[in-house]
């Protein structure tokens, strides 16, 4: 049986960007290595955002259609996982003799989406929900494009200010959405603007885009160190960690744009059932990588490794990520291969 599964129209490179970056999440939540993980954290986050409104829909539906789309599309399933998350913890609890403190801890995340490692990658669904609705209403308020876009560089302006000098978390990370916003809606438009013509267009020159994409990619490396170093750690958006704003937003976007050449140009052609599966789940691979992630940790008794050796620690963290990957397409694969027997047996019936 194939893993390919049937879906509205979809842009490979697009799907295959999404993989990419949500694997690069889960090692960005293994590697201890220092330089690299600012590398991942410096667009990692913003390339989601910025993927996320290359494909929303606003102007062909109502605000109400809108709204119901992404109910279902973001906070049902955030309700779905929460719930599972939640029962894991309170056995856990229980089991420990400390079920008050677990349920005091989930009811907060329930609203602050401020977790730790038991609701690790759970914070972005109601944030890109929140940050999605907002653009909503600011495209459908605001038709002149002009001062849609002064709109949305205002709001990025306040959420960068709220971030540096207030810096407390909003429920549903309302906080990290002011910043946010500003790769949705790059990413809206361009996809208005040229994702037709990037993605139809042949594959030629690439050496050309090959240079671009290695400046690209320096340009983000060098931003990004400067921006550490103003820092004293890496950048984090779920941190409101972002160091000086406008290094932050360069350095995410050349980092969008090094992954947008290397997929959209450079490996236009190349085709992965594997690669566009995942990029079509990494919803579920969000939600579920933090057990998976603790489950291979286990099963590879990884707690034992010693922080000072620096490359054995790269080598298993690499390992590790690869496993959990693994582990994340293993679940999503059988539980849909699963649900499509139950269906065709409810079906017969």
């Amino acid at each position: 049986m194939t893993f390919n599964s049937k879906t509205k129209e979809r842009i490979d490179w697009i799907d295959y960007a999404k993989a990419l970056g949500v694997f690069l999440v889960i090692m960005g939540h293994t590697y201890k290595g220092y330089s690299f993980i600012g590398w991942i954290y410096s667009f990692h986050m913003p390339l989601f955002f910025f993927l996320s409104g290359t494909t929303l829909k606003i102007e062909q539906i109502s605000c109400k259609e809108f709204f119901k789309k992404r109910v279902k599309a973001l906070l049902i399933p955030y309700i779905l996982y929460s719930t599972v998350y939640i029962i894991l913890e309170v056995v856990k609890g229980a089991l420990n003799g400390n079920i008050d403190g677990t349920m005091k801890y989930f009811l907060r995340d329930a609203f602050w989406i401020r977790g730790e490692q038991a609701t690790i990658g759970l914070w972005f669904l109601p944030l890109l929900f929140l940050v999605e609705v907002l653009l909503m209403a600011v495209c459908k308020g605001i038709r002149n494009k002009n001062l849609r876009a002064g709109t949305v560089l205002f709001i990025t302006v306040i959420g960068f200010l709220y971030a540096d000098k207030i810096g407390k978390a909003l429920p549903w990370g309302l906080d990290a959405a002011f910043v946010v916003i500003f790769f949705l809606y790059a990413g809206y438009v361009f996809q208005q603007v040229c994702l037709s013509s990037w993605t139809n267009a042949k594959q030629d020159n690439i050496l050309k885009y090959a240079v671009v994409g290695i400046a690209l990619l320096l340009v983000n490396g060098i931003l990004n160190n400067y921006n550490m170093k103003l820092i004293g750690d890496n950048a984090d958006m779920y941190s409101l960690r972002y160091g000086n704003a406008i290094l932050y937003v360069l350095s995410a976007l050349a980092g969008i744009g090094v992954i947008s050449i290397v997929l959209g140009r450079i490996l236009k052609n190349a085709k992965s059932e594997f690669w566009r599966f995942m990029g079509r789940n990494t919803l579920h691979i969000y939600c579920l990588h933090g057990l998976a992630l603790t489950f291979v940790r286990k099963v590879l008794n990884l707690y034992v490794i010693k922080e000072e050796d620096s490359l054995r620690v790269m080598g298993i963290d690499i390992v590790l990520s690869v496993c959990t990957f693994l582990l994340c397409f293993v679940v999503i694969w059988g539980a849909k291969y699963i649900g499509n027997i139950i269906l065709s047996k409810v079906k017969e019936k």
